[in-house]
């Protein structure tokens, strides 16, 4: 199983567009614990024609979905939008540098100067603090929920005989901030490596560390988002690897 820390956020969502806004087309059940037990809440859409009513099903969406009160409400422009967007410096400079890249893609060449590619990237990363912050948060607010889908991961490979590996890796918003900070999820790694003897947990993070530290090197187009580079998967596969030949010469 591999994840990244957004993971925390993503296990309390049905609708991702309450926390990344324009993400309108991903819809999904999630669970909730119920008297210490998992329940399954359902996914208020079975059709893909049922997309296109989703109003319909604002009720439920509301109700299930952790965001929706939490980052959505709070953070949910109001008229006039042009106080909303000039309210934050980073907003205008994120502007600035994507009006900058396309013109750079209308001439067909590079201005001098500015790295337009990088400075947005670095914009974005600013702007991706407060999500960054409210992730730490729910990991220390609903971190039962997490470590009992994990339980569940376990138990399955218990059943279906073969042997968990739970694997955290990073993306690039929280690779910046983690590497003042320190992780956002805390000691989730050790907590799990003591209560479960037959899970293997990597941190990918330490074992993806840049020798000048240019952690942005390790994502495709320098920050895409989430993404690795083809070299760093590569990475990511000889650690994967490594780790089941050890395992296999313990046992």
């Amino acid at each position: 199983m591999v994840v990244t820390a957004s993971s925390i956020a993503r296990i309390l969502s049905v609708w991702k567009h309450y926390q990344e806004f324009g993400n309108i087309l991903a819809v999904k059940p999630r669970y909730v614990l119920e008297d210490g037990e998992l329940e399954r809440i359902e996914s208020p859409v079975d059709e893909k024609e049922e997309l296109l009513d989703l109003e319909s099903k604002a009720d439920f969406l509301r109700e299930y979905d952790f965001h929706y009160d939490h980052w959505f409400q709070p953070h949910f422009a109001t008229r006039p939008y042009t106080a909303d967007f000039l309210e934050k410096n980073e907003h205008v400079r994120y502007a600035a540098y994507t009006a900058g890249k396309d013109l750079e893609r209308r001439l067909g060449r590079s201005i001098p100067g500015i790295d337009f590619d990088l400075a947005q990237t670095q914009s974005a990363l600013r702007l991706e603090r407060p999500r960054v912050r409210y992730h730490e948060r729910l990991f220390d607010t609903h971190e039962a929920l997490f470590d009992a889908l994990i339980e569940e991961f376990v138990d399955y490979a218990d059943e279906q005989d073969f042997e968990p590996t739970f694997v955290m890796v990073q993306q690039l918003r929280y690779a910046t901030y983690e590497a003042e900070h320190g992780p956002i999820y805390g000691d989730l790694l050790e907590r799990l490596d003591e209560r479960y003897a037959d899970l293997t947990t990597i941190d990918m993070a330490t074992h993806l560390s840049p020798a000048d530290g240019d952690v942005e090197s390790l994502y495709v187009e320098r920050g895409e988002g989430g993404h690795y580079s083809p070299e760093t998967n590569a990475e990511i596969a000889q650690v994967l690897a490594e780790t089941l030949e050890q395992r296999a010469v313990v046992e």
